[in-house]
């Protein structure tokens, strides 16, 4: 895409704007359209702008930089079972696709080392260590990027190459003095632009700063990194801020015919130099505002993030559909504390929330309300008095959601509308032998289903003890105890959805398999994946072509609107990589054909999650990677497969999940209004 001009070059084109101009009046009536045909492409007028430039002041435009991303986050050649490989199933890997431009303040990867503060392709052992350690208390038991062809037709005589001349630096003029990426769409006036087809021009105007929005040319603040570099349309920014009192110095220079002020968190000038001096706390967020001479306003955020924030950024990031990235690290790594946040397409943190413990759940649920929860005990929900906190950014209002009669579970708040939600949990029940698997303990974690009135009062549930065998159905019994009781967790369910009919989708991870249960009569519909048997005879759905054998500890299964199904397949205690799967059932035939794979670096642990966007993109949230010198926490597939973007946090915080929303969904003047602040 080509570049417009900078704002210390707009006196050269001025003059040459003047120049050409000149030449138009001396021409009078002789004409000054386009020369016969001659080819007007939109993004030609901004290429000859940038020439006109460049000849002005003898400088070339060289155009966005831009960055080798050739290789996946791992450092590893396509091909690979790496985050930048879909394999679809019997067909090879899929190419990346071609580098993306960067931000002209510098490349990626320099961005991406100075916002982590680390090489991201290594991470220190005590990190390593201590998010290892930290994972055994999640969800495991056991461990936790035109040419544009000016095609210009010959002309001849010097008359008619002045008239070329001429038209050109029209559109080219029209396009930058009105502030437009191309000449069919610059939000000009029709009525101006045909003005300048007329054949009595009239004397030359300087139009260039006539229309001048507000906006800052530069901004920084003295000693710190931004998150993401600056950039003169984007708006928001953060620095990783110390404990107590910061002492920032901001530097800020506006656009020409504007100023700048500080207006919050206290109103501060600049001085002559463009330099102001403030006392920052964790959490004020700075706002820089340019003013222009017409009174038109442009604000800048720059958010002093908490000390205990974690450190993450986007890597080999290309261009993506805009939206907003929902997550929590639950796992934490060294020196960090839980957070709940909404990051922007840059990876700077317009919202967040500290949640004291890691952050589980965290999810949008409707347009400016969001839902997130601490870790709500060990591998499943056990605190008596845990709940979600359901926050509507609109009213700053927050409200509890928990199930009734035993702890609210920490894998799923699902919304069914009208203030009706879906959750689990786990209550205990007795007696339950399981000798036969060689377990002389007989209490179990039972997985619950509720469905919640909006009062809060239970409206439907289901008992996966009564459908679900555990004696022949649990590929994993994991012990443990609660309140020092001696416990076995042989079903833990982890995810719930809902179809058009009211049926659940339940994901049961010591099964390796999924149900759905009519909700009418509780009895389970079919079941796809691990063994054959259940309680209630329904019929079983196998994987096929599926080159990994199945899926194992799987979490998050989805409708997709094609009628397909979607789980991410962490593969656990697997040789192979955990997935992004989508399948095709036929139930009459009791087979799931594999439709898709999108495969990372390696087997996850725990957690994760494969979201399905309506343009076909996929996001995968990576859960806990069991290798790989870079563990990204998500990768932002294409339709077709090739990498986007991955997000890699520092200290290896992972999070639970990882969900993209479009940026209608969530409010950014109502999002920089809650950030960081108690409750909201």
């Amino acid at each position: 895409m080509s570049e417009l001009p900078n704002p210390s070059r707009r006196g050269a084109l001025a003059l040459c704007v003047r120049l050409t101009f000149a030449a138009l009046w001396l021409l009078g009536t002789a004409g000054c359209g386009t020369a016969p045909g001659a080819q007007t492409e939109p993004d030609a007028a901004l290429d000859l702008a940038n020439d006109a430039v460049a000849n002005a002041d003898g400088t070339a435009d060289s155009g966005a930089q831009k960055v080798d991303s050739s290789a996946d986050p791992d450092g590893a050649a396509d091909g690979d079972s790496s985050p930048g490989d879909v394999q679809p199933v019997d067909s090879a890997d899929v190419p990346n696709t071609p580098d993306a431009e960067t931000d002209a303040a510098g490349t990626e990867d320099a961005q991406t080392d100075v916002a982590l503060g680390v090489d991201a392709s290594s991470s220190s052992d005590d990190a390593e260590a201590d998010a290892a350690a930290d994972t055994a208390a999640i969800d495991t038991p056991d461990a936790a990027t035109q040419d544009v062809d000016d095609g210009a037709a010959d002309s001849s005589g010097a008359q008619a190459d002045a008239a070329d001349a001429m038209a050109d630096a029209e559109d080219a003029v029209t396009d930058v003095s009105l502030g437009g990426d191309d000449a069919t769409d610059s939000g000009a006036p029709a009525d101006v632009i045909d003005s300048l087809d007329e054949a009595d021009v009239g004397p030359p105007v300087d139009v260039t700063s006539a229309m001048q929005p507000a906006g800052l040319a530069s901004l920084s603040v003295q000693g710190a990194a931004f998150v993401a570099p600056f950039a003169p349309d984007v708006h928001d920014y953060a620095v990783y801020c110390t404990a107590g009192p910061n002492a920032w110095t901001v530097l800020a220079s506006a656009e020409t015919d504007a100023t700048a002020t500080i207006i919050s968190p206290q109103a501060e000038a600049f001085d002559g130099a463009g330099m102001a001096t403030l006392t920052v706390l964790e959490n004020d967020a700075v706002v820089v505002r340019a003013t222009a001479t017409d009174g038109t306003t442009a604000d800048y955020w720059l958010r002093c993030l908490p000390h205990d924030f974690p450190h993450g950024a986007f890597v080999d990031a290309q261009p993506t559909a805009p939206g907003y990235y929902v997550l929590g690290n639950t796992a934490l790594g060294k020196g960090s504390s839980g957070y709940a946040m909404v990051l922007d397409s840059r990876g700077t943190p317009v919202w967040y929330q500290a949640t004291g413990t890691g952050a589980c759940l965290v999810e949008w649920l409707a347009d400016n309300i969001l839902a997130y929860s601490p870790l709500l005990g060990a591998a499943f929900g056990t605190n008596p008095v845990g709940k979600y906190t359901v926050l509507d950014l609109a009213n700053a209002a927050t409200a509890a959601v928990q199930s009734v009669g035993s702890p609210v579970d920490q894998h799923e708040l699902l919304p069914l509308g009208a203030g009706r939600y879906m959750v689990l949990t786990y209550p205990q029940l007795d007696g339950v032998d399981l000798s036969a698997r060689g377990i002389a303990t007989t209490t179990i974690m039972d997985c619950v289903a509720q469905e919640l009135n909006a009062d809060g009062t239970l409206a439907w549930e289901w008992r996966a003890s009564d459908h679900i065998d555990p004696v022949v159905e649990s590929s994993e019994l994991a012990t443990s105890k609660v309140a020092g009781k001696a416990v076995v967790d042989v079903f833990h369910c982890n995810s719930l959805a809902v179809n058009e009919n009211g049926d659940v989708l339940l994901s049961v991870r010591h099964t390796d398999s999924l149900f759905l249960i009519s909700h009418a009569t509780g009895q389970i519909i079919w079941k796809l994946g691990g063994t054959p048997q259940n309680k209630d005879s329904a019929p079983f759905i196998a994987l096929t072509g599926d080159p990994e054998g199945g899926f194992f500890h799987q979490h998050f299964a989805r409708f997709l609107a094609s009628g397909n199904i979607s789980i991410f397949d962490n593969h656990s205690n697997n040789a192979g990589p955990a997935r992004g799967l989508e399948m095709a059932l036929d139930v009459t035939a009791g087979v799931a054909n594999l439709v898709a794979e999108f495969t990372g670096v390696s087997n996850s642990a725990a957690m994760g999650s494969f979201q399905t966007l309506p343009d076909g993109t996929r996001v995968v949230g990576w859960g806990i990677l069991t290798a790989g010198a870079v563990k990204p926490a998500m990768t932002e597939f294409d339709a077709m497969g090739n990498t986007l973007r991955s997000f890699v946090f520092a200290a290896n915080d992972i999070p639970y999940r990882v969900m993209k929303v479009p940026t209608t969904a969530l409010n950014l003047e109502l999002l920089r209004a809650g950030a960081g602040k108690p409750g909201l």
